[in-house]
């Protein structure tokens, strides 16, 4: 409806200007016309007069020229006609009109008009005055006057003046009712279906033929180029969902392929840490097949044997869990209970590089996490720490809270995390390689040893979380990767149910 209103002022202002224009040019012919007309009748009367007079003056005298004067005076109403003197000591009853100054033309032209110079703040409109000699002149030096007020004429223009307004208002108002109807008929209507359509469209509803316009115009044309884009929109969406999945798809299969990866380092120390569980197993076993032993002895050997099989049992199923394929969920989890699920899983590959597992858990809130895919950051972040390690060295896990962090894409300048801090005392990495160690497939390891994926894979996962991941290193002393995870503000004040124990330390060693 905007836009038909803006048509409606637009053309009543157009309308206005026109009309304006006209009456301006309107009045101004008719002050000419009526200039004219007036100016005219002076002259016909004029030339029709002064000779009569001009010839009872010369034939009766000056008293009977004055008599014929004053009755032909009486038969005008509108013009006063009198006989002036031209003298310089004029008397006050026969003394013109205009100032003596200005009939110096008179003597050559016969009849001259004049209007009446008017001085001061008088309201009365000036007279327009003209002055003819006497045919035949004269002895007395004088001209006959004829006077007649433009009153007349300034009550007629502004007549039509106010009719012209009157006009140009009613022409005004009709023309913009008329526009307004029509505008909001053939404009305001269809425009307004028309921002539905592209809002509808904007939300995602571009169903097909949702809008129809019947008008044979721009609008129309409008009309039929939205649905057409609206089509294409929705043919464009549905490859795009079908990209996006693809890349999640894709994407899913990277992360399961770098378990799976981690899963046959890990399975392959987890087959040699099963040797110690199962000589003891089997040497339990031929002690009870022997014979010989008390029944208190069989109940210790079975007992161990129970505890041992207990053992390679929740190894080869933490392992399992982790090579499983499974759809993302976050759910609230405990760190303490994923770190130390985490170090149950990569001890036996630390214990064959001798490198020392430990882990300081503090009293931190829960996060909402998927486990799986937060386990896989870890594993990832240990097992680099492990490679980069000589042997006795010491890979450090420490969980704690971090008041204030400032957090990439969060809204809050800072939140409230719990960070995940894995410590190595390795070899570092270089000032120039930190740029670029989460970048897909870049690697420092040899050849064969690595496929680059890891830290670019964890990074994305612990975007996904709405975290962000920080390295420190230096060359020489080792290096520091923070995992840093928001805390709700609702769990602000909870704490891990798992984390009673302040600190808890694993050792490995190669058997």
């Amino acid at each position: 409806m905007r836009l038909a209103r803006k048509l409606g002022l637009a053309l009543v202002l157009g309308v206005w200007l026109v009309l304006a224009v006209f009456a301006i040019t309107r009045l101004s012919r008719e002050r000419e016309l009526f200039d004219v007309d007036m100016r005219g009748d002076h002259r016909v009367l004029a030339t029709t007069v002064a000779p009569v007079i001009g010839a009872q003056w010369h034939n009766q005298g000056e008293a009977a020229a004055m008599r014929m004067v004053r009755r032909i005076d009486a038969a005008r109403a509108h013009i006063t006609i009198r006989w002036v003197s031209l003298t310089d000591s004029p008397l006050p009853e026969s003394r013109p009109i205009v100032a003596p100054s200005r009939l110096a033309a008179l003597a050559d032209q016969g009849i001259l008009q004049l209007y009446e110079e008017r001085t001061g703040a008088s309201a009365e409109p000036p007279r327009l005055v003209t002055y003819a000699r006497l045919v035949p002149p004269p002895p007395t030096n004088g001209a006959l006057e004829l006077a007649e007020s433009t009153a007349p004429k300034a009550a007629y223009l502004r007549a039509t003046a106010y009719d012209t307004l009157i006009a140009i208002v009613a022409v005004a108002v009709v023309c913009g009712l008329l526009v307004a109807a029509l505008g909001a008929h053939y404009v305001g209507r269809p425009v307004s279906r028309l921002i539905a359509r592209a809002r509808e469209i904007g939300a995602g509803g571009a169903e097909r033929g949702a809008l129809a316009l019947k008008q044979r115009d721009e609008l129309g044309e409008l009309a039929t180029a939205i649905e057409r884009m609206a089509e294409d929109l929705t043919e464009a969406r549905r490859r795009e969902v079908k990209v996006v999945e693809a890349q999640i798809a894709m994407l899913e299969q990277l992360r399961h392929a770098d378990r799976l990866t981690h899963a046959g380092q890990m399975a392959a120390a987890l087959a040699h840490e099963l040797g110690t569980p199962l000589n003891l197993i089997r040497g339990h076993a031929q002690r009870v097949l022997r014979g010989g032993r008390s029944p208190e002895q069989v109940m210790d050997s079975v007992t161990a044997i129970a505890a041992q099989s207990e053992r390679m049992t929740e190894l080869v199923r933490k392992l399992l869990d982790y090579t499983r394929r499974r759809p993302a969920q976050r759910t609230p989890a405990s760190l303490a209970d994923l770190v130390t699920a985490t170090n149950d899983l990569l001890t036996p590959i630390a214990a064959g590089k001798q490198v020392r597992l430990t882990t300081t858990i503090d009293s931190v809130p829960p996060v909402r996490v998927d486990v799986d895919q937060l386990q896989q950051v870890l594993i990832n972040l240990v097992l680099n720490a492990v490679h980069a390690s000589s042997e006795g060295a010491t890979v450090s896990v420490r969980v704690g809270s971090e008041a204030t962090v400032s957090m990439p894409g969060s809204a809050r300048e800072k939140v409230s995390c719990t960070v995940v801090h894995v410590e190595d005392t390795g070899v570092g990495i270089p000032e120039s390689v930190l740029p670029r160690i989460f970048d897909p497939f870049f690697t420092t390891k040899p050849s064969g040893e690595g496929t680059g994926l890891g830290l670019s894979i964890a990074r994305d996962i612990v975007n996904e979380h709405g975290g962000s991941i920080a390295v420190r290193s230096e060359v020489g002393k080792g290096s520091t990767f923070s995992v840093y995870l928001p805390v709700e503000p609702s769990w602000a004040g909870l704490s891990s149910s798992s984390t009673t124990t302040p600190e808890r330390g694993t050792s490995s060693t190669s058997s």
